[in-house]
């Protein structure tokens, strides 16, 4: 039996199961890849370097400070911010079609919401 958790709650499914209980932002049904690969991508991000400063994913409510994820307030000091789905497709993973990961990074104006001028760089892998 394993035993997977996420933001929204947990369960306890067989092996085979490769859900979670978790609904996502964006009504999905976490895979529990999802989740593992969500923590990575938060892990990543924040903890890689001093330039990433707020972390926004599919897989959360609302974007996150890297202080928060990595708990420890040095975190905060970039100026970017990484948005990105860490799982793109993961319903296919029991069918084992391609599934991919999908990442922006932004330099946001003070004051204003992130828009396509503001980006810097961004990936499909």
């Amino acid at each position: 039996t394993t035993t997977t958790s996420g933001s929204g709650g947990s369960t306890t499914n067989g092996d085979s199961t490769t859900t979670t209980a978790v609904v996502n932002v964006q009504g999905e049904v976490q895979q529990k890849l999802d989740v593992i690969c969500n923590d990575l991508f938060l892990r990543a991000f924040c903890g890689s370097s001093q330039c990433i400063h707020t972390v926004a994913s599919e897989e959360e409510d609302e974007p996150r400070c890297c202080s928060d994820v990595m708990n420890d307030p040095a975190f905060a000091m970039g100026e970017f911010v990484a948005v990105f789905d860490p799982l793109d497709g993961s319903k296919n993973i029991d069918a084992s079609l391609p599934v991919g990961s999908i990442f922006g990074i932004y330099r946001p104006e003070a004051g204003s919401n992130l828009n396509h001028k503001d980006d810097l760089a961004a990936a499909f892998c």
